[in-house]
């Protein structure tokens, strides 16, 4: 038998080393990890069985250590709930609890374990330390475990079940727990967060996650073009005459600092001066200066 399955991606987070699921040689309510039915609801005790077994304290301790039997399902030893119950019950087979949070309350208090029919809890959970939670059970046929059913936790937000300080040996078994899907951008979707809980151990139930939610977008790329006084100044010529002669020569000023427009940019060096032209001799007219060599800019 295998003792524990998951299905889903990332379906649950714990802190390594801190949660023992399911050892080796554990067992509960035999069978294996199949699909397993709901129940059908709850019908009356037992014949000759009277609902206030719990009165006095348990002859065995709380600890679930293998499969219990079924003399164990009785208010001595537990809690009972079932989704068609009510909250203000006594929490016995008769008058189960309705949530699995108030009957881990109540079993806290009393000493006892949590007994719960295979049906549908809506609730996110958190456990209790020593206080084991035991679905699987049929309370449509006398209050018998079965192989065959889990109890189904849906919860409506993420971790599904949370266990903190777990340091007693606390139990899971018998559950198909369910995270839902993340509602937010990079959220994620979480059925077990187990801390410091080296006491938890899950057995014969199913963990499922939901879908995590997709990363943020990342911001847009900012198109940059040059700005500034990328260009040298125009060259401007000069003359010398004399003697009936006159020598052209030109020279250009430096081009400006390059900037960057959309976003900071990089200083860049001032463009390079215009190389002079070498002097010519005209006896008519002046040579056209040469073209300005433009500045340099960087984006």
């Amino acid at each position: 038998m295998r003792c524990f399955s998951i299905r889903g991606f990332s379906c649950a987070f714990v802190t390594l080393g801190l949660l023992a699921v399911g050892p080796s040689g554990c067992s509960l309510f035999g069978g294996d990890d199949g699909d397993p039915a709901p129940g059908n609801g709850v019908t009356d005790l037992p014949t000759g069985e009277s609902p206030d077994a719990g009165d006095s304290n348990p002859s065995k301790n709380v600890t679930v250590v293998g499969t219990p039997d079924d003399g164990e399902l009785t208010e001595q030893f537990g809690v009972f709930v079932s989704a068609r119950g009510s909250d203000t019950a006594e929490g016995t087979r008769r008058a189960p609890l309705a949530t699995l949070s108030a009957a881990i309350r109540m079993a806290k208090s009393k000493g006892r374990r949590v007994y719960a029919c295979a049906e549908t809890y809506n609730e996110n959970v958190v456990m209790e330390d020593g206080v084991p939670m035991l679905g699987g059970i049929d309370c449509s046929a006398g209050w018998k475990f079965s192989s065959s059913l889990r109890a189904r936790i849906e919860a409506p937000a993420s971790p599904a079940v949370l266990a903190k300080g777990i340091t007693k040996a606390t139990v899971i078994g018998g559950f198909e727990i369910v995270a839902p899907d993340a509602k937010h951008p990079s959220e994620s979707s979480i059925v077990v967060f187990a801390i410091n809980s080296v006491g938890l151990t899950i057995a014969h139930s199913r963990l499922q996650a939901g879908r995590g939610g997709d990363g943020t977008d990342g911001a847009a790329a900012i198109a940059l073009t040059p700005a500034g006084n990328p260009n040298g100044a125009d060259a401007e010529p000069s003359h010398t005459c004399g003697a009936g002669q006159c020598t052209t020569a030109s020279s250009s000023a430096p081009g400006g600092n390059g900037t960057c427009a959309g976003a900071p940019g990089t200083t860049v060096s001032p463009g390079e001066p215009a190389v002079a032209a070498a002097p010519t001799t005209s006896r008519s007219k002046a040579r056209r200066p040469p073209s300005p060599i433009p500045g340099r800019s960087a984006c």
